[in-house]
């Protein structure tokens, strides 16, 4: 099925230059990984660091206080639900 018939005859005549560009793809969660096993599985980085890398709040510091507070809340419970 051709397209635009007008061009028909003139297919044969393009000429056509390849470029081919090399592409490492920056797989952060392969140097993660490998950065953590280098440290015996140590944080790499702290959380403010991590919270102010990923850039989804304005305030870091809130964040990072919710952050603990909410924790904290789950420790609580942990501890002293009881059981079944």
């Amino acid at each position: 099925m051709l397209m635009n018939t007008k061009w028909k005859n003139k297919t044969s005549s393009v000429n056509v230059k390849h470029k081919i560009t090399p592409f490492i793809q920056n797989d952060e969660d392969a140097e993660i990984t490998k950065i953590t096993k280098a440290t015996g599985g140590e944080p790499i980085a702290s959380r403010i660091t991590a919270i102010k890398r990923l850039a989804w709040v304005k305030d870091v510091e809130a964040e990072n206080a919710l952050i603990e507070k909410e924790q904290s809340e789950k420790n609580f419970n942990d501890t002293f639900e009881p059981t079944v």
